[in-house]
């Protein structure tokens, strides 16, 4: 059993402490609100430069091998 925190503590909310809920209570839900817009587009490469690096996947060796090995290192 964790320990209780005493009444005078600084951690424990001021006030009363509430009732403990009996066993089967559902609470419901509770609607987050976004402190920050959703994301709604791709932030940290551009469409042209993702472009640009399939490009070069396909047309240097070099480029393929790290793809690979950048791929493989991500398959855990």
């Amino acid at each position: 059993m964790p320990p209780r925190l005493h009444l005078n503590s600084d951690w424990s909310p001021p006030g009363e402490p509430p009732q403990p809920l009996p066993v089967g209570v559902i609470l419901p839900p509770r609607v987050r609100q976004p402190q920050f817009p959703l994301k709604d587009r791709r932030t940290l490469f551009s469409d042209a430069e993702i472009v640009r690096a399939r490009e070069n996947v396909a047309r240097y060796p070099s480029a393929r091998k790290l793809a690979d090995e950048i791929v493989q290192a991500a398959a855990y």
